[in-house]
């Protein structure tokens, strides 16, 4: 699947998903943010889930360590993606309002 720039649709980061790897550009030349979800563990810590790789889970002692294992977890992933040849799809956020 070829990317571009003219017809293919940017992220929140002005990112073109997947194009680093339909392109062949190495993913160390892109940076992207992804939102991370912190959600305090009942023995203390972090669990930390990434709502745009549901597979993605990790956790950390503290806010600190949590986000730098999030960063690492999520690396990782792309990584094996890229070994295996599939390009990131792009998920799309939205919000509900419920009655409290």
């Amino acid at each position: 699947m070829a990317a571009c720039a003219t017809s293919a649709r940017l992220n929140r980061s002005g990112i073109i998903p997947g194009y680093w790897l339909a392109t062949g550009v190495s993913a160390m030349d892109h940076q992207r943010e992804y939102d991370v979800v912190l959600t305090p563990a009942p023995e203390g810590g972090y669990v930390v889930s990434v709502p745009e790789f549901p597979d993605v889970h990790t956790e950390g002692e503290t806010r600190e360590e949590a986000l730098a294992m999030a960063k690492d977890a999520i690396e990782g992933y792309l990584e094996a993606m890229r070994e295996r040849g599939w390009s990131p799809k792009p998920a799309e956020h939205e919000r509900v309002v419920v009655a409290t």
